[in-house]
């Protein structure tokens, strides 16, 4: 069946390539909350970016805003996270195909 060794290499591959493509997409979830953050609370986000213009805000506002940036952040981490995986296992199958083919 399988060895522990052929595990092991499986398993770290897997992770070579989710990991920073999880990082990646962290990243890109992030960049993409900050222009949405003026949709979702405009006077909230304006204050973000320079509080002398708004005066106050209720703290509740904020951190929905917060929120709302962690939530987009982390659908992007989890898309990452798909699109590894995805590729990994159609990568495995390609590879295992072409060594039954060369047997």
């Amino acid at each position: 069946m399988f060895r522990v060794d052929d595990v092991r290499s499986l398993l770290l591959r897997n992770l070579a390539l989710t990991i920073p493509t999880a990082l990646l997409f962290t990243g890109l979830g992030y960049l993409l909350s900050m222009p949405m953050l003026s949709r979702f609370d405009p006077q909230a986000a304006l204050f973000r970016r320079d509080p002398a213009t708004v005066g106050s805000i209720e703290t509740a506002r904020l951190i929905a805003l917060d929120r709302f940036q962690v939530m987009v952040a982390l659908g992007g981490t989890v898309t990452g996270i798909v699109v590894a995986q995805t590729v990994f296992v159609a990568s495995e199958q390609r590879s295992t195909r072409k060594e039954r083919e060369a047997e």
